[in-house]
C-alpha cells in the first residue's frame, strides 16, 4: 500500500487540486469520470431491474387479457361517431379493435354498415357459436323505405311504388284530389311535399305516400318519436322495445301557417330542437327531472291526450310489422350455420296525428349513436347501448364450474310443474301442451327456449313486444304462425299465466 501511495508522490502524475470558488476543491478529473461511471452504471442496473419487472408484468398481463378478455371488432375505418358503443364495451370487460380487417380473435363484431355485401360474407356464415353481430341477413326488407311503405297496414300512410303501382295511384288520386304527397326513394332522406300532378313517374326504385297533413303539434311544433327497438331472433321472432326513454325530435319552425316551401315546418332535421328546449314540456324535463317518454307523454296526458293508448298502439304496430316481415327475412339466412349469431338494434320513428292516430315513418338501420351534436342525448344512448348489450347476452361473462349458458338458464328453468307431461296422453304424442314437455322439445328448441328464458331476465329498460299477451288479438288463430313461433308463443303464454313477470 504505502508503494501505491508513494506512486502518486511524482507531481508529473498527481496535480495539485484546483480551488473552486464556489465548490472549494475540485475531484480529479479521471476520478470525476470514474464516480461518474459509477453512479451511471448504479442508476441503470437499477432502472433495468425495475422496468425488467414491470415489462415482465405487463407482458403477462396482456396475455391475459388477450387470453380471457373478450374482444370486439368495431368494423369502421373512423370511430368518432361509435365513442358511446366503444365506451360501454370496454367498461363491460372488452378489449375493443377498430378496423376493416378482422383480428384473430373477437367475440362480437359491431358495424355500423350493413356487413354482408363485403368480402365478409362468407365469414359470417361460418360463425362460431358464441359470436355475434349486431346485423342480421335480410334487415334491409324492414328498413329500406320501399318494403315498409309497401306493407298494408293501418300505422303506414297509403304509399305506391312507381312506375309499377301508377295505376292504383291514379285511382287514389280520383278519390281524393286535394290530398298531398311526398316522393321518396332508397337513396336520398329528404323529402318534399308536392301534389299530384308533379310526380316523376319515370323514377325507378321510389314510391309516392300519402302526407299526413294534421300532425299533433307541442308549442305550435311538429315531432316524432324515435323508438329502440332490438331484435334478437327472425325465426322464431323474438323481439324488445325500449321502454325507458324515447328520442323526441321538434321541428326549427312553426307548422301554421303552413307553407309546402319550408322544409323545416313539416320536416324533422340533424340540428332539431330537443324536449329540454320546449315551453310546455322543460319544466318536466329540466325541474321535475323526468325523462324524454315521461315528458312528453304526462303532457299530452294534461292536455287529454290518453297516453297510455298512443304508447300501446306504438308497441302494437311495432309487433305486427314484424311479424308481417318475419317470413321475407328468415328466407335471407340461408347458408348461415348458426341462425343465433345475430341481433338487430333499429329506431323506429313514429309521428301522432291530431286523433291520436300512430303512422310508422320509417325504421333505421344503425341508428344515430353520437352525440356530438345533442349532448344531452349521451346518457339516452350509452343506456341503450349497455340494456342492447345485456339483453343479447355479451354485457356479462360468469366463472363458475358450469358453463356460462347453464348457470343463466338450465333445461329446468324452461319446464313447467304440470303432470300433463308425466300423462300418457304425452308419452304417446306431442300435441296442444305436450309440445312443451322436455321429450317433445326439439334439442335446437330447448336452446332456444333458454335463450329466451336468460333474455327476459337481462332485458333491463327492454319491454317484449313479440310474442306477449296483447299479441292474441293481433293473430286470429295463433296456428297460422310457424312451429317454433307456435312453440314459443305458447312457452310464454303458460310462463305469463303462472307469473305476471312473464308477460312483457
Amino acid at each position: 500500500m504505502y508503494k501505491i501511495i508513494e506512486s502518486f508522490s511524482d507531481y508529473s502524475h498527481f496535480k495539485k487540486p484546483t480551488v473552486n470558488a464556489h465548490c472549494g476543491y475540485a475531484f480529479p478529473k479521471y476520478l470525476s469520470l470514474i464516480m461518474t461511471f459509477c453512479i451511471f452504471f448504479f442508476l441503470g442496473y437499477n432502472f433495468y431491474q425495475y422496468y425488467s419487472v414491470l415489462i415482465w408484468k405487463g407482458t403477462l398481463l396482456f396475455q391475459a387479457c388477450n387470453k380471457n378478455s373478450p374482444v370486439v371488432w368495431v368494423y369502421a375505418e373512423k370511430t368518432t361517431h361509435l365513442q358511446h358503443v366503444i365506451n360501454i364495451f370496454e367498461q363491460t370487460g372488452y378489449v375493443a379493435i377498430a378496423g376493416i380487417t378482422p383480428p384473430k380473435k373477437w367475440d362480437v363484431m359491431w358495424s355500423y354498415t350493413f356487413p354482408f355485401l363485403n368480402n365478409f360474407n362468407d365469414l359470417l356464415q361460418k360463425l362460431q357459436p358464441h359470436q355475434k353481430v349486431n346485423h342480421m341477413p335480410g334487415i334491409g326488407y324492414l328498413t329500406l323505405k320501399v318494403y315498409l311503405a309497401s306493407l298494408k297496414k293501418q300505422w303506414i300512410p297509403e304509399a305506391f311504388v312507381l312506375p309499377e303501382d301508377k295505376d292504383q295511384f291514379d285511382l287514389r288520386v280520383q278519390k281524393f284530389p286535394n290530398k298531398s304527397w311526398v316522393q321518396k326513394s332508397n337513396n336520398h332522406r329528404g323529402i318534399k311535399i308536392i301534389q299530384a300532378k308533379d310526380v316523376d313517374f319515370q323514377s325507378t326504385n321510389s314510391f309516392i305516400q300519402e302526407f299526413v297533413d294534421q300532425p299533433l303539434l307541442v308549442d305550435g311544433k311538429k315531432f316524432d318519436i324515435g323508438v329502440y327497438v332490438v331484435i334478437t331472433s327472425v325465426e322464431p321472432l323474438l323481439a324488445y322495445a325500449y321502454s325507458s326513454e324515447i328520442l323526441v325530435r321538434f321541428c326549427k319552425h312553426n307548422y301554421y301557417p303552413f307553407n309546402p316551401e319550408d322544409t323545416e315546418s313539416y320536416v324533422v332535421g340533424d340540428d332539431y330542437l330537443p324536449v329540454s328546449e320546449m315551453p310546455s314540456l322543460k319544466s318536466y324535463y329540466n325541474q321535475f327531472k323526468m325523462t324524454v317518454h315521461d315528458s312528453l307523454f304526462t303532457y299530452l296526458y294534461s292536455i287529454g291526450y290518453n297516453s297510455q293508448k298512443i304508447w300501446y298502439e306504438i308497441k302494437r304496430c311495432i309487433a305486427e310489422v314484424l311479424i308481417e316481415k318475419q317470413v321475407t327475412m328468415q328466407k335471407s339466412f340461408t347458408g348461415f350455420l348458426h341462425k343465433q349469431n345475430f341481433f338487430e338494434l333499429v329506431r323506429m320513428d313514429f309521428i301522432i296525428d291530431q286523433l291520436a292516430n300512430v303512422w310508422l315513418m320509417e325504421i333505421n338501420m344503425s341508428p344515430n349513436l353520437s352525440s356530438e351534436v345533442h349532448k344531452l342525448n349521451a346518457l339516452m344512448y350509452e343506456q341503450v347501448i349497455y340494456n342492447t348489450l345485456s339483453l343479447v347476452g355479451v354485457a356479462s361473462h360468469l366463472k363458475s364450474q358450469f358453463s356460462e349458458l347453464d348457470v343463466a338458464s338450465s333445461d329446468r328453468d324452461i319446464m313447467f310443474a304440470t303432470d300433463q307431461c308425466a300423462s300418457e296422453e304425452c308419452h304417446s304424442m306431442c300435441l296442444n301442451k305436450c309440445r312443451l314437455c322436455h321429450h317433445c322439445l326439439s334439442e335446437d328448441m330447448r336452446m332456444f327456449l333458454k335463450k329466451a328464458f336468460r333474455e327476459h331476465n337481462n332485458k333491463g329498460g327492454f319491454a317484449r313486444v313479440w310474442p306477449t299477451v296483447l299479441n292474441a288479438s293481433m293473430v286470429q288463430n295463433e296456428f297460422q304462425l310457424s312451429e317454433s313461433n307456435q312453440i314459443l308463443f305458447q312457452w310464454f303464454k303458460e310462463k305469463c299465466a303462472r307469473n305476471d313477470y312473464w308477460c312483457f
